[in-house]
């Protein structure tokens, strides 16, 4: 049975839903009026609302049915001891049906069904019922019937899926521990991501889906993608228990766990390519409230001081390249500065590639560090210097040059092997770029390498024992060379 809403049959019961909406609201009014001598319409409200609900969960409006159950819910408290009605539980009681209304107006004309906007009076509801928090998730109700990538759909389950999968879920529960311990998260985040892979091919094809959910999820933890105050631990566990239950068959509502796991990943930056599809296939950017654009007077602040906040870095950058063990705990805090500023514009702007520099620059304790990747955060700090100065026009295009700017600040960092894929696709996206905003600063990064390159040669030739540094030199040249393409030399 189909658990999606279907919009052609909204028009047959419209007119039913309006009028019972319209006479819970009358009924509303003549119990507020009189709470203590009109029990029989507040009686007469509690069984209307009823009544929608139940036509509500038929059309499959699952959010809707959630409004209605905490309207329920506060007029059964009514109902119980009438002398709690007051002026404040009346208005709640009005906004949430005045809500639920205009959202079935909006429905009606080809609005997309995206309950959360009427988060605020959901919460108004849960707030008058002495509830401190409210949750954005109780109304996220994605569609989740969608057509898988069909690289997903193609590959076959091995014959021992069953010790496949608990083998996983083994190494899934040890990172999850480390990640909860904080003992090498990322590491930690590794073995549970390499874990649910294995569980994904061990699947049937249908099954497949909350497994692919659950990798984007780990890559959103795993780049910061995810904003701090979002609870991810309880999606980590509940990915475990799916693992359970795939071992044992028992009961599991892979609906609201799939979810859960949809609205961390559309809060979440769109870290790479997996995270983008996802947000494509199960079109989570219709589900969010559309956030009110800034000013356009605020907006030109912010990007005036992310200007002149972005300069000073650079210049502290360059500083922390040429030995100065100061300028890279400056280069720190100047970062996180640089990372407030954006986070205060539109969503999905600069905040992400803000946020990679930022979490890069925190590990930079001294020097070396900074010269191990001196190309790239240079490449990176352009890149936002150009998102600044195109900050009207940003698109799909700067998003997936930031994600392949950021994927490879911590591999350099780690100095991993260069990815020649990566690479290639590095040249390209700077080739892009206007060469005015590129040259002086990728030819005074080539030159500082070169130089660096030239001490270590004659230091060699002069010492041959000094070959440990001859190491660094294949990096050196490996940057040099993409700066060369990018320039087209």
């Amino acid at each position: 049975m189909s658990t999606s809403f279907n919009p052609q049959l909204l028009p047959s019961v419209k007119g039913e839903l309006d009028s019972s909406l319209a006479a819970i609201i009358r009924d509303g009014q003549t119990f507020f009026a009189a709470p203590a001598t009109s029990l029989a319409a507040l009686a007469s409200a509690r069984s209307e609302l009823h009544r929608a609900k139940g036509v509500l969960q038929m059309l499959n409006l699952r959010g809707l049915v959630a409004v209605c159950a905490e309207l329920e819910t506060l007029l059964d408290e009514l109902a119980a001891d009438s002398r709690l009605a007051t002026v404040v539980h009346q208005d709640a009681i009005q906004h949430a049906l005045l809500g639920l209304t205009h959202y079935l107006d909006a429905l009606a004309a080809g609005a997309p069904n995206a309950t959360l906007r009427l988060f605020p009076e959901y919460q108004e509801l849960q707030q008058v019922r002495g509830l401190d928090t409210a949750f954005e998730v109780d109304l996220f109700f994605p569609e989740l019937e969608v057509a898988l990538p069909p690289a997903l759909q193609q590959a076959q389950a091995p014959a021992n899926a069953t010790s496949h999968i608990k083998q996983a879920r083994m190494h899934f529960q040890q990172g999850l521990l480390k990640w909860l311990r904080r003992e090498n998260a990322a590491e930690a985040l590794r073995t549970m991501l390499g874990a649910l892979k294995i569980t994904a091919r061990c699947v049937a094809p249908p099954q497949r889906r909350f497994w692919w959910v659950a990798q984007g999820l780990l890559d959103c933890v795993s780049l910061d993608g995810v904003p701090p105050d979002l609870n991810i631990k309880k999606s980590f566990s509940r990915i475990d228990q799916r693992m359970r239950t795939l071992l044992d068959g028992g009961e599991f509502d892979e609906e609201a766990a799939l979810s859960e796991m949809l609205y961390l990943i559309a809060h979440s930056h769109t870290v790479n390519e997996t995270v983008e599809q996802i947000k494509q296939r199960f079109d989570l950017e219709t589900y969010l409230p559309e956030a009110p654009p800034l000013p356009p007077g605020q907006t030109a602040a912010l990007l005036g001081n992310l200007r002149a906040q972005l300069a000073a870095v650079d210049e502290t950058w360059e500083q922390c390249v040429l030995n100065d063990a100061v300028a890279c705990s400056r280069f720190a805090q100047q970062t996180e500065q640089l990372h407030q500023l954006a986070d205060q514009l539109d969503r999905n702007t600069l905040q992400f590639l803000s946020k990679q520099i930022y979490a890069v620059a925190a590990n930079i304790e001294k020097p070396e560090h900074a010269q191990a990747i001196a190309m790239d955060m240079a490449m990176a700090l352009l890149l936002l210097g150009s998102g600044i100065e195109h900050y009207q026009h940003l698109g799909s295009g700067f998003h997936e040059q930031a994600r392949i700017v950021a994927a490879r600040l911590p591999q350099a960092l780690l100095q991993h092997p260069e990815d020649s894929g990566k690479l290639s696709s590095l040249v390209a996206l700077y080739c892009e770029m206007e060469q005015r905003d590129i040259l002086a600063p990728l030819a005074t990064e080539m030159q500082n390498n070169l130089q660096q390159i030239e001490q270590t040669l004659n230091a060699f030739f002069g010492n041959a024992a000094k070959r440990a540094e001859l190491l660094q030199v294949g990096r050196m040249l490996s940057q040099v060379q993409g700066g060369l393409h990018i320039l087209s030399l």
